[in-house]
């Protein structure tokens, strides 16, 4: 088990080839289309960053997104944020798809923002973390894209938060895009997907598990399920956006 910073090589790399992309492609806000920023700071400020606290099965309203009494026993993951709501082409939606798809990791910061409120209003929730554990990818989609945009956004979080972002995690199964499957085919696409690297899982830590997206919650709920059985008390789901 070891700590994480932003993957500086990362954010470095991206600085240069993005530096050759602005001046052969122009870069436009993804909202008004003014020229020069990904996102304006008008068009970051127009996004509903109202937290969203759902239980992580049944999706009901729930206090700090505590899975209610009637899932708990479906449930790997005792309660899941999120910092927003997820709708498909939405700014929010564009921002991630940037940086997942378009590789551009600058964006990142942008992202980050949207989470202060869910800071403010789970002061409590944050402090009982222990530690943090971004979702991996698998080394053959790490190997395509250069980077995990959930352990950008994780280290963006530990860094403002002042808690430990580790790498506990594992993808041992190269699975298909998520997005591209129905409720039942994503849950049977993440069956053993994970493991868990590391025989020092603290006891009964509380663990902030971070992704960029939640919907169906088939890949939170695998990865939590490992890190359960490897030790964890409790596992806290996060998201930037939930579907």
């Amino acid at each position: 088990m070891h700590s994480t910073g932003i993957p500086k090589q990362y954010m470095q790399r991206n600085s240069f080839v993005q530096t050759v992309k602005d001046m052969i492609f122009p870069v436009f806000c993804l909202g008004c289309k003014r020229e020069g920023v990904w996102v304006c700071t008008d068009c970051l400020a127009t996004i509903d960053t109202l937290p969203v606290a759902l239980c992580p099965v049944c999706h009901e309203s729930q206090s700090y997104g505590m899975c209610c009494d009637g899932c708990i026993e479906q449930s790997s993951l005792d309660s899941h944020i999120a910092a927003t709501v997820y709708s498909h082409g939405s700014l929010v939606a564009k921002m991630i798809e940037v940086l997942k798809y378009q590789y551009v990791t600058d964006i990142v910061h942008d992202i980050h923002a949207l989470c202060i409120p869910l800071y403010e209003q789970y002061t409590e929730l944050f402090a009982s973390v222990d530690m943090i554990v971004a979702i991996p990818l698998h080394k053959k989609r790490y190997a395509e894209r250069g980077f995990n945009q959930s352990e950008l956004i994780a280290a963006c979080i530990g860094a403002h938060m002042s808690i430990p972002v580790v790498s506990v995690l594992k993808r041992v199964r190269y699975t298909r895009q998520q997005a591209s499957l129905d409720q039942a085919s994503r849950i049977q696409n993440m069956d053993h997907a994970f493991e868990v690297i590391t025989d020092n899982m603290a006891a009964h830590s509380t663990v902030l598990l971070v992704d960029d997206v939640y919907t169906t919650g088939s890949t939170m709920q695998s990865a939590a399920q490992c890190l359960k059985v490897a030790g964890a008390g409790s596992v806290i789901g996060m998201s930037i956006a939930r579907g």
